[in-house]
């Protein structure tokens, strides 16, 4: 990953665990109440529908705009929704 969510928005919420220099997970594979876009809306927002809240960020959008290869998207829908 070469740039974290909250490096590309320019969030300041440090309790968010992409705050942690070591998290190798893209935000959208966490669960919700661990990133503070997300975290804010705990009862609406749960790991089935997450994607969806997703697919309206910015960062979301602009990792999966530079995705080439279309198996390493298909790989991570797979990964999402099966574990």
């Amino acid at each position: 990953m070469a740039i974290k969510c909250h490096e590309f928005i320019g969030c300041n919420k440090i309790e968010c665990t992409m705050f942690n220099e070591d998290e190798e997970r893209n935000c959208w594979d966490l669960e919700p109440t661990s990133t503070s876009c997300t975290n804010m809306l705990p009862e609406s927002v749960k790991m089935e529908n997450k994607l969806f809240h997703c697919h309206n960020c910015r960062y979301y959008r602009h990792v999966h705009r530079t995705i080439i290869d279309p198996m390493k998207i298909w790989r991570a829908i797979r990964d999402f929704f099966l574990g």
